[in-house]
């Protein structure tokens, strides 16, 4: 059934129900009459071609693509967002030896699914990923896109860590006042979200606390808040306990957060929760919570955590043996068996993540050039570099001064501590954080997880 133009007269003749002349602007009989011309307004009439379109293609002739192989699901070519607005997906059809593409383009229903469709472009398009690589923050944010819409703290987070990609891509050199309104409601609903109780141990408010954290190091340079920030959300993990952690989601938050946790505890010179044992055991235990890490920089982060777990505990002791005996005058200092048994678990320590470093990390690194800089595949693998190369320069500067203010044995082995090495280590550390300086979402958190590490005893 096809529309066709209908052939009429005027307004005005059709009315009186007279033959219309259909003279133009007006016609002939209405003018003469003194009657007022209406016009001419085109109206549609709907034939019925069945019959003859039946009668056309029978025989030889056949519809367009009738009888062809249709591929049963169209390939997807392209799901992304073009714009922070606009979402369009692209679908590629096959018949026969053809390919037709079909564009889609629509408005998102809601400020959820906006919010989803900037996310998934930062997470998927390699000029997004280049720009602001989420993913050296942790696996988790791969889980954020079907989570939006249930809860508060959750929305507004993403939407403050959209506005701030957007103030990256446009190198802004501060936030845009909308960005940080953005953050002070997402404060609010993280606040809001806690006090319930609810929702205050859902993963999406956890999920919230950590993106508000490297929300806070984007927008801010005060540190202490950020602290603030991590502690909280380890109060959160800790409130949950490690039988909470068996799904893919919990387990990617915790493992994103288990570097931090265990540099700040260096900082504070205290022991780390996650070195308890149904904590230690947590990441090695099978099940449907275990990560399949996608690439080899996952992997090493995960393996640091795992070298470093007693390294906190092990500064606290050093730190606070070294205080005292420098304020001390007398050179005689009891309990030796303690200071050899605190420097042995030490150089255990270290050769423990030197022995790791050197077999399975550098290795896999490019090779540096003659001034000491790497061309890192990526911006985590510079991170795991330069986080595990500072903790073994933290580990041999304590080394030296136990060794040197204390009557301690060295290792049969001899001490696995060198001037030489000592440089090499710091020198790569630097190199690395010079890398990724070029990706600020992943040098704020670096610098300050170095100034935990490298902090003075």
């Amino acid at each position: 059934m096809v529309g066709t133009p209908k052939s009429m007269g005027c307004g005005t003749c059709r009315k009186r129900k007279v033959k219309c002349g259909k003279e133009w602007p007006a016609c002939r009989n209405c003018i003469s009459a003194g009657w007022e011309c209406d016009g001419y307004v085109k109206r549609w009439k709907f034939v019925e071609e069945e019959s003859r379109l039946a009668a056309q293609y029978g025989g030889k002739k056949r519809y367009l693509l009738e009888g062809a192989t249709w591929d049963a699901i169209p390939r997807i070519k392209l799901s992304k967002p073009d714009s922070a607005y606009n979402a369009e997906v692209n679908e590629e059809y096959v018949v026969g030896d053809q390919s037709f593409q079909v564009s889609i383009s629509r408005l998102p229903a809601s400020q959820a699914e906006k919010q989803c469709n900037i996310l998934l472009h930062i997470l998927t398009d390699p000029n997004g990923r280049q720009a602001f690589p989420l993913r050296s923050h942790g696996e988790f944010y791969q889980f954020i896109p079907n989570r939006l819409g249930r809860n508060t703290a959750l929305d507004d987070a993403v939407s403050c860590l959209c506005a701030i990609y957007e103030d990256t891509r446009r190198q802004l050199l501060a936030s845009s006042p909308g960005t940080i309104k953005l953050y002070s409601r997402s404060l609010n609903s993280l606040r809001q979200c806690v006090q319930v109780a609810a929702t205050r141990l859902e993963p999406e408010t956890i999920a919230s606390s950590l993106m508000l954290q490297l929300c806070e190091l984007m927008i801010s340079s005060d540190n202490g808040r950020w602290n603030n920030l991590s502690s909280g959300s380890k109060l959160l993990i800790q409130e949950l306990g490690p039988e909470s952690f068996d799904r893919p989601f919990e387990r990617a938050m915790l493992e994103s957060q288990r570097a931090f946790f265990l540099v700040q505890d260096m900082s504070r010179r205290q022991k780390c929760f996650l070195s308890k044992p149904q904590w230690r055991e947590l990441p090695k235990q099978p099940g449907k919570g275990r990560l399949d890490h996608k690439s080899a920089s996952l992997r090493w982060r995960s393996e640091l955590c795992d070298q470093v777990l007693d390294v906190p505990e092990l500064l606290c002791e050093c730190a606070s043996l070294v205080s005292i005996r420098q304020a001390d005058s007398i050179h005689s200092f009891g309990d030796q068996p303690k200071y050899q048994y605190l420097f042995d678990r030490l150089v255990e320590a270290y050769n423990s993540l030197e022995q790791w470093y050197k077999k399975d990390l550098a290795p896999a690194l490019p090779l540096a050039d003659s001034e000491g800089y790497r061309e890192y595949p990526d911006v985590l693998s510079a991170i795991v570099d330069c986080v595990s190369t500072s903790i073994l320069v933290q580990l041999q500067r304590f080394g030296f001064e136990l060794f040197s203010l204390f009557d301690i044995t060295a290792p049969a082995s001899g001490l696995p501590f060198s001037n030489e090495v000592f440089i090499e280590r710091h020198t790569t550390s630097l190199k690395a954080y010079e890398f990724v300086k070029r990706f600020p979402v992943a040098a704020k958190p670096l610098k300050f997880g170095l100034e935990q590490i490298l902090s003075p005893g």
